[in-house]
């Protein structure tokens, strides 16, 4: 555990039970600066991890996931929402969203991920598939 660095701890905690060993530490790492550059803390990191969970309950919660959503996962506390039925909890899931970023559905996912991928750096092979 890091004293100084509790957004690190608080990864540690959620994903490796609290003791990343040396092979993850790269990982975590790379985890942590992400999630700083994002301004994150460690409760709102739990709060979005919660968040994760409950939106997206048929997806593996990683912490690459968490960074990756993370300006969608910026929902109302779902604290009660865990002992709901999943009725309930499907009635209840506007209490999620802000008016101004509603969630995603699948098809505007997609269309992120294009926008997001058409950002960065494109690979040889995506170049070469252009000039074919």
């Amino acid at each position: 555990m890091h004293q100084q660095k509790p957004l690190w701890n608080a990864v540690a905690d959620a994903w490796f039970g609290g003791d990343v060993k040396r092979p993850h530490r790269t990982r975590v790492g790379k985890i942590v600066r992400d999630l700083e550059d994002l301004g994150a803390t460690p409760n709102e990191l739990r709060r979005r991890i919660t968040n994760y969970k409950h939106l997206m309950p048929k997806c593996i919660c990683s912490p690459e996931a968490i960074v990756k959503w993370w300006p969608t996962l910026d929902g109302g506390h779902v604290a009660g929402v865990a002992s709901r039925s999943s009725a309930s909890r499907a009635e209840g899931m506007h209490d999620l969203r802000h008016e101004e970023t509603p969630i995603p559905t699948a098809k505007e996912k997609r269309e992120l991920m294009r926008q997001r991928n058409a950002d960065e750096p494109r690979n040889i092979f995506s170049l070469l598939k252009d000039i074919a």
